[in-house]
């Protein structure tokens, strides 16, 4: 009797065991594969050269910098915004020199003042007809005290010029028209002179947007001159931009961005392509990556003579 209830509870127990086993492998999440929402981007031919592109604007981009250290007194400018030349960017604080240029103003009103009374004192002694009613020495005072005034005069008039200046450097212009890209000044904060990272203001000409190529320099021997390319922005293999050859930068640099191949390497140098993009292009935004394709004809084999 013993041995039968010790079967059953076995058998009981290899059926719970079942069932949860069972229940497990239903339950469990299946993997599914889904496909991409785009397909990776492909080259248009077997013997094309693959390559990476920045997009920036056809004046490239401008980091805008003021010449002066001060604090932000206004922002004229917002992204997307179009300018023109000599248009304000922004503002630094001008009050301290604005109270100078007032004072300079004063002090050259008085130099002037001192400069015509000067000059009137010595024309009522060029003025008088008998040389022995003056004395050649006071004549020779006067004509200095007039001199002198009139250098006083123009020292002052250059302090106020340079004052003026001054405060025309506190406004910060756009050098070119063109769109505004970033803005990273803001009122209040302190501008340092000179440029910095990140710029206060970026801009450049997007009337044509340009593609800056990045191809390895082992294989830029193959691309022909002037040739023609096509491009895709990433996650969109399917669109495939034509472009416009605009000119080859003469000098090998470094590849600054990676892309993570277990075969690419740190001290890879590139030679920078530059192509247009189609005018009216719409999608494509200013930093924005794209792969690039160069077909390259057949090379034939190197001769060993």
């Amino acid at each position: 009797m013993k041995l039968a209830q010790q079967l059953r509870l076995v058998f009981v127990a290899g059926g719970v065991l079942a069932f949860a086993l069972v229940a497990v492998w239903i339950m469990a999440p299946r993997p599914r594969s889904a496909p991409p929402l785009s397909p990776p981007p492909a080259a248009p031919t077997p013997r094309a050269i693959a390559g990476s592109g920045l997009v920036e604007p056809r004046s490239e981009n401008l980091a805008i910098a003021n010449p002066v250290s001060g604090v932000i007194a206004a922002v004229a400018v917002a992204p997307h915004d179009h300018v023109k030349r000599g248009d304000v960017l922004f503002t630094l604080e001008t009050r301290h020199l604005e109270a100078d240029l007032a004072t300079a103003r004063s002090a050259l009103d008085a130099a002037r003042a001192n400069a015509g009374d000067a000059r009137m004192k010595l024309e009522l002694l060029e003025g008088i007809k008998d040389p022995r009613a003056i004395r050649k020495e006071e004549l020779e005072t006067r004509k200095f005290e007039a001199a002198r005034a009139d250098a006083d005069a123009a020292r002052t008039q250059a302090e106020v010029t340079r004052l003026t200046v001054e405060i025309e450097r506190q406004r910060i212009r756009a050098p070119i028209d063109g769109e505004i890209l970033r803005v990273e000044a803001r009122p209040g904060e302190f501008a340092p002179a000179g440029r910095i990272d990140p710029p206060l203001v970026v801009m450049g000409d997007t009337t044509r947007l340009h593609l800056r190529a990045d191809i390895p320099e082992d294989l830029a021997w193959r691309v022909p001159a002037g040739a023609s390319a096509t491009a895709s922005p990433r996650g969109r293999g399917d669109l495939r931009v034509p472009l416009e050859f605009v000119r080859v930068e003469p000098y090998v640099r470094p590849k600054q961005s990676l892309t993570g191949n277990p075969d690419e390497r740190v001290d890879t140098r590139v030679v920078q392509i530059i192509y247009a993009l189609p005018a009216g292009t719409a999608g494509i935004f200013v930093g924005q990556q794209m792969d690039v394709f160069v077909p390259a004809p057949k090379t034939p084999a190197l001769s060993t003579r």
